[in-house]
């Protein structure tokens, strides 16, 4: 069975990876019915499948004008 997990990463249009593609340094490890595993400049993040978008990067939020 091939899993796929469909991201938006950067704010870019959605895209489907399947497990071991990488997308703009982004790459799916492994999904389950639970969980997505994801490597992101070397460190691995483990997301709930289905849940909001959430930002896993170091830049610093943008101030308030």
């Amino acid at each position: 069975m091939c899993y796929q997990a469909l991201l938006v990463i950067d704010g870019l249009p959605p895209k489907l990876l399947t497990v071991g593609q990488t997308h703009t340094g982004v790459k799916l490890i492994s999904i389950d019915s639970e969980h997505a595993l994801l490597e992101i400049q070397g460190r691995r993040t483990k997301l709930r499948v289905g849940e909001t978008p959430v930002s896993s990067g170091d830049a610093a939020a943008p101030s308030g004008g």
